[in-house]
């Protein structure tokens, strides 16, 4: 199924081209994000009925959207935990980085969140352990939420650079 996915994904202009491999990784989630956000679709990174409905050039109104099971969701367990509203824009948060083009480019959402987990463990260090629940908790919910903003709008709201 995810290679019929990014096969789908490529046919609708992915950019940059997936390679088409089985593996629903982070360019895979990415690109589903994006065509989630250009077709009004629910933008949680979720393959579900709708979305699948709109890769196969299909509508799908909401009245006759099938109730799917998680085992039927490509990205289910990549995206757990995601709520709409952490993809809706908002004002910046402090440490907000925001790119420049219109475009996101998925490399530099990767980078800052690479950035973002470096600075949780300069907060809480491996050698207090004390701490490490906290640079745990740090990366989950602050790093986390923060790339999958990046990845629909090109903002990142670091909290923890703030």
């Amino acid at each position: 199924m995810v290679n019929e996915l990014q096969a789908l994904l490529n046919s609708h202009g992915a950019a940059p081209p997936l390679a088409v491999d089985g593996v629903f990784g982070t360019m895979t989630y990415a690109a589903v994000v994006r065509f989630q956000a250009t077709r009004s679709l629910s933008v949680d990174g979720v393959v579900g009925p709708r979305t699948w409905a709109a890769l196969h050039g299909e509508s799908m109104p909401a009245a006759q959207a099938p109730a799917a099971s998680a085992g039927t969701l490509i990205g289910a367990d990549g995206g757990a935990g995601t709520s709409a509203a952490e993809f809706i824009s908002g004002p910046e948060a402090p440490g907000t980085v925001t790119h420049t083009s219109s475009v996101v480019i998925p490399e530099d959402c990767l980078k800052q969140r690479q950035e973002c987990e470096r600075c949780c463990e300069d907060l809480h260090p491996w050698w207090r352990p004390w701490e490490w629940r906290e640079r745990d908790l740090c990366k989950y919910d602050c790093c986390g939420p923060a790339f999958r903003r990046c990845m629909v709008d090109g903002t990142f709201p670091c909290l923890c650079k703030a």
